[in-house]
């Protein structure tokens, strides 16, 4: 964690300052934020004017001068931070004024608590001398009650800046917010910060509180001697994904142990493909052979938690039973645990192994040289994960199956990938099985927000122009997107469509569910869209995937091109291929 946030001496800051608006962006810039995405109005355009257009700041800027501004609707920009983070590990920023644009800028916030990523939200309130005179979106008690809304869902990082007199310990007090890797909100009372005598008090810098390494060495001596005849499993959570050397972390744990390998959705990025004990993805869009593996755990077998995916989508919502489960984790200050503990989710013992995970795991490999504690090893997993047959697509469609093998040999350095809240995001790893290190994919999936993977991309791309992105929609999702799609014309990004013209998720959990039910009666339906004139429209490219995938290589040969205009690019596939594995039905 360390570095997440540049925290400045007195001496950096660079005052006097014209008002409070100004004094709160040089406190962003010398934190070392560079971006800002969002849209201007009302009580944001005094905040606005200090910072800079996308692409005009040059280095002999002064630091707050370094922050640019990306305009684009408010919902996508709300995503904007999460993409830039996963795609650097860095921090950045969204903004929107009053009313409905906060509603719709902090849906993106939501994602960040759900997945523990910093962001930084800032929102104006209206004029507090105007509360009880109905002012316009008035964000009063008397009207919208924004602050109560905001802090009832992100309890702590919500921070009303009202004025100078206690400025700075609010800042500070955020600052340790997101070194816990959570999201902030940043109220701007326009009243208070018009004031022109702000300068910065005395600045302390946050710690990050983790547990005392004396204590975590104690905990970690014990466990090899309790691994005696015991199966092992790793379950990998995306919070090892955010670790250094993750991937060979892993590798080294299940090959010492010889522990079976099961992952996340996020957390397949922490394992290396060529890992042999790769026992896949579990539960939503999960391998059959990694589902054995899990629903085989009983009260002698040990999980090692690399992380706390402990999720409806990874875990189910009922306790796990095992003999011991050992959580190492960063901390526990995020969203997951209930009165600062995980144990309520599990049957057996619950150990939390608090601290820097590289830390931690490190010292962990090297008692287990030491030690080399005879486990029941598992044996290497199956070259293929999946033991059912998929369906194939119907004539005149792309099979998705084929489709997703076949792009996964397609992949490049450097890439970058996100599943939208479609059908892509639980087929996708069902049809790959194991992760591809050339490109990452990531989805949101615990807030389920569609149409955000399109914001990650634009963040992801902004934070690093060099990578070249992918995001995969589904034609639900882009319904709530394709309105911001000409500020992205000139980014590079390219976006698979999926158009099976019906909420593919939806409908493919109702044929279960409401079996008896006329499919109208589903209310999955949808429209056709003209993608080709959409994508003219806005001024992207557009390439259609053929039935025959006869033209996916030069599609994505194009992807790859430098400088590209973003592409739009269509799949026509089936509504009736369901192909990833959906538990969450069994709960509705």
């Amino acid at each position: 964690m360390e570095g997440l946030i540049q925290f400045p001496t007195n001496a950096e800051y660079a005052g006097p300052y014209l008002d409070g608006f100004q004094y709160i962006v040089d406190t962003l810039g010398q934190w070392g934020l560079t971006l800002c995405a969002g849209v201007t109005g009302g009580g944001l355009i005094h905040f606005l004017k200090y910072l800079a257009p996308l692409g005009t700041s040059t280095p002999d800027s002064l630091t707050s001068e370094n922050i640019e501004f990306f305009t684009i609707g408010e919902y996508i920009a709300g995503f904007v931070p999460l993409g830039y983070f996963l795609a650097t590990g860095r921090i950045a920023s969204a903004a929107a004024t009053t009313g409905a644009a906060t509603k719709l800028l902090t849906c993106g916030a939501t994602d960040a608590k759900l997945h523990n990523i910093p962001a930084v939200y800032i929102v104006p309130i209206s004029a507090p001398s105007a509360a009880g005179y109905s002012p316009l979106q008035d964000s009063s008690r008397h009207g919208l009650n924004i602050v109560g809304q905001l802090e009832a869902e992100l309890p702590g990082s919500v921070f009303l800046l009202e004025g100078k007199s206690d400025i700075d310990l609010k800042l500070a007090a955020a600052a340790r917010v997101l070194a816990d890797h959570k999201p902030i909100v940043l109220v701007l009372d326009p009243e208070g910060l018009s004031n022109n005598s702000f300068t910065h008090g005395h600045i302390t810098q946050p710690k990050r509180g983790t547990a005392a390494l004396a204590r975590r060495i104690h905990l970690i001596d014990t466990l090899p001697g309790r691994l005696h005849q015991k199966k092992v499993v790793l379950l990998v959570g995306e919070e090892m994904a955010r670790c250094r050397n993750s991937r060979a972390l892993t590798t080294e744990l299940s090959e010492v142990l010889g522990a079976a390998v099961v992952y996340s959705i996020n957390g397949a990025n922490a394992v290396d493909r060529e890992n042999p004990r790769c026992y896949g993805y579990i539960s939503f869009g999960g391998n059959e052979v990694a589902t054995d593996v899990w629903n085989a755990v009983d009260d002698k077998t040990i999980i090692l938690s690399l992380g706390c995916d402990f999720d409806e989508y990874t875990t189910g919502t009922k306790p796990i039973l095992s003999g011991d489960i050992w959580i190492f984790t960063n901390g526990i200050e995020g969203y997951g645990p209930v009165n600062g503990t995980y144990s309520h989710r599990f049957k057996g013992g619950c150990i939390e192994v608090l601290g820097e995970m590289e830390e931690s795991l490190n010292y962990f490999l090297q008692r287990l040289r030491e030690v080399k504690p005879d486990t029941v090893r598992y044996p290497p997993a199956p070259a293929n994960l999946n033991t059912r047959k998929s369906p194939s697509a119907r004539k005149g469609f792309v099979d998705l199956y084929d489709f997703y093998k076949k792009i996964d040999d397609l992949w490049r350095q450097d890439s970058i990938g996100f599943d939208d809240i479609c059908i892509s995001y639980k087929d996708r790893q069902y049809v790959t099985q194991r992760p591809n290190q050339l490109c990452p994919f990531y989805s949101l999936y615990r807030g389920s927000a569609m149409g955000g993977a399109l914001g990650l991309g634009v963040g992801a791309k902004l934070g690093d122009p060099t990578r070249t992105v992918f995001v995969f929609t589904g034609d639900g999702c882009f319904r709530l997107i394709s309105g911001g799609l000409s500020e992205m014309s000139r980014l590079g990004l390219n976006v698979f469509v999926l158009d099976n013209q019906t909420y593919g998720i939806v409908h493919h959990g109702l044929t279960k569910i409401l079996s008896d039910t006329p499919s109208e009666r589903y209310h999955s339906d949808l429209c056709n869209l003209d993608y080709a004139s959409i994508a003219a429209g806005h001024g992207w490219d557009h390439r259609r995937i053929a039935e025959d995938l006869s033209n996916i290589e030069e599609v994505m040969e194009r992807c790859y091109q430098p400088a590209h205009r973003s592409v739009l690019i269509e799949l026509r596939i089936d509504p009736m291929q369901d192909l990833g594995q959906n538990p969450r039905l069994a709960n509705l």
